[in-house]
């Protein structure tokens, strides 16, 4: 049985043999401008490539037959950069070059070459995805683009390779619209494209310009200098007694290192830190006193001081012209009587006072 198809087996394989030796042949003829060592060069590309195409590495087969490609091109060579581009998932460059390898191989009458560019064109043209883009109509200034290029409007439907595309598209007040979309072999996918109008702005505000209500002058507390005088006094005090109450603890320290703390039984050299101790709390406590009420006093002629309320600022009232009497004399102004002073807010320290304990001074004050 085997024997029958012998023939029909040894003609096909001759046949590949055959088709596979004519684009060496091509390149092995004399072409005008190559050198020999340069046709060496393209056969020996033209033999890696193949050997890269049976293994199924087709870009690196691709790099090599690019690389006859610029020493010489032949349908041959342009037929498998085809092929490898192809199987790459390139196909609208595929299809053009297939388109190429079909036309230069009609020309130089290699109807082998011919038809294998021709058909391998035609299957894969059935295998080219396609987007169908829907764009609303009536719209000013409209711009697509597909993966960066831009397209005519007016053709949107579109063959594109496999995979990822991003299509973008942008009108006149209208919204910019960006997608991605991912289409695979001989699939029709359709891409409503969305502009949607622009956010109008706010309504117009009115300009006019409104008259602006009377400044008013912040008001201002009249802050008696006393006030001051009696509360800087008062920290000062503070802070005396605060000096005294540490020489106080000093001689303290200083007895209790030096004194029987079971009978509180001190020796006799002892008595001037005892009598210091004594000096120093009754002059802290004082200070203390008169630190806390200076500084009270000094808080409370602050917090009632009298307030000056700003007045709006408004024109000054024109003079009206005094008039005359009946004798032709100019009326007098009434003159007002000077008004006594009301005695300012004072301080002071006076030699007695009753019920004065600090060495015959007492501290008086009148508001």
């Amino acid at each position: 049985m085997i024997g029958r198809f012998r023939p029909l087996v040894a003609a096909t394989l001759a046949l590949s043999l055959a088709t596979s030796m004519v684009p060496l042949a091509a390149l092995a003829a004399p072409k005008p401008g190559v050198s020999d060592e340069d046709r060496k060069k393209a056969i020996e590309f033209y033999k890696q490539g193949q050997a890269f195409q049976e293994a199924g590495k087709w870009e690196e087969a691709l790099g090599k037959f690019e690389e006859v490609s610029k020493i010489v091109m032949t349908p041959g060579t342009r037929f498998n950069i085809a092929l490898c581009k192809e199987n790459l998932g390139r196909f609208l460059e595929a299809l053009d070059d297939y388109s190429a390898a079909e036309r230069d191989a009609k020309a130089e009458k290699k109807a082998e070459t011919e038809k294998k560019a021709h058909d391998n064109g035609e299957a894969l043209k059935t295998r080219i995805p396609k987007l169908v883009l829907k764009v609303p109509s009536g719209l000013d200034g409209l711009a697509i683009t597909l993966d960066g290029k831009p397209i005519d409007p007016a053709n949107l439907e579109l063959s594109v390779d496999p995979g990822k595309h991003k299509i973008e598209a942008s009108a006149d007040k209208r919204v910019p619209f960006s997608a991605e979309v991912n289409v695979a072999e001989k699939e029709s996918k359709e891409v409503k494209i969305r502009l949607p109008e622009q956010p109008k702005d706010e309504a117009p505000k009115d300009e006019t310009p409104k008259e602006a209500p009377p400044k008013e002058e912040p008001s201002t507390r009249k802050v008696p200098t006393v006030a001051y005088i009696v509360g800087g006094a008062g920290a000062v005090s503070l802070i005396g007694a605060g000096v005294f109450y540490l020489l106080r603890s000093s001689a303290k320290n200083k007895l209790d290192s030096s004194c029987d703390p079971t009978s509180l039984v001190c020796p006799p050299d002892q008595q001037s830190n005892i009598d210091g101790g004594k000096r120093y709390t009754l002059l802290g406590n004082i200070f203390m006193v008169v630190g806390v009420v200076g500084i009270g006093t000094g808080i409370t002629l602050w917090a009632t001081a009298p307030k000056s309320a700003g007045a709006p600022k408004s024109e000054e009232p024109k003079a009206e012209p005094k008039g005359d009497d009946s004798k032709g004399e100019p009326k007098s102004e009434p003159k007002s009587e000077p008004k006594a002073e009301e005695p300012a807010a004072s301080i002071r320290l006076v030699p007695y006072a009753p019920g004065a304990n600090l060495g015959g001074l007492a501290l008086t004050a009148t508001f």
